[in-house]
């Protein structure tokens, strides 16, 4: 959709067709209208990354695994919190302990649909659509570095890599 706004706002137009060949066979085309609201967002957008790029600074990160990359060790340092850090610190205790809660239900309801099913792999309505299947997945292959170490100690010593820990947000 981002390319398709792109190439409306560069080549001027209100109308891009997007055409798509699925699986070799299937052709199909998709109208997208791009509206100026669309246009000047995606400039705006841009334009500030941009900016970014000519200052030579990240842009403010908009997931966990962004800041953890744009900071992946600390310095030691303390930082003091605002009024709204501290009501953010405890909108996030409630949602860790919100989540906490449902994975114990969910842990729960599964225990009752295994226990429903025994041996069975699936579990069907009266009319036969299919509701929860348990099957074993496909077998897979893994290397028994404990095996490897008793077996070849001098070359399992060989492959040993330390990496540097990484952060982990701990709320108290």
């Amino acid at each position: 959709m981002v390319q398709c706004i792109h190439e409306a706002c560069v080549a001027g137009v209100g109308t891009v067709y997007l055409a798509v060949l699925f699986g070799g066979q299937h052709f199909r085309t998709f109208r997208i209208d791009v509206t100026d609201e669309m246009r000047v967002e995606h400039i705006k957008h841009y334009a500030t990354l941009w900016a970014h790029v000519q200052q030579g600074t990240l842009p403010a990160p908009q997931t966990s695994n962004d800041a953890r990359l744009a900071w992946p060790q600390d310095n030691g340092d303390c930082v003091l919190a605002s009024a709204e850090c501290e009501q953010i610190v405890e909108k996030f205790k409630t949602i860790k302990t919100q989540r906490k809660t449902l994975e114990d239900q969910e842990e729960q309801i599964a225990a009752y649909l295994q226990t429903s099913m025994g041996n069975a792999s699936e579990i069907r309505t009266i009319d036969g659509r299919t509701l929860v299947t348990w099957k074993a997945a496909k077998p897979t292959k893994t290397l028994d570095t404990a095996l490897f170490k008793s077996t070849m100690p001098d070359t399992y010593n060989k492959f040993i890599v330390e990496r540097a820990g990484s952060r982990r947000l701990i709320v108290k």
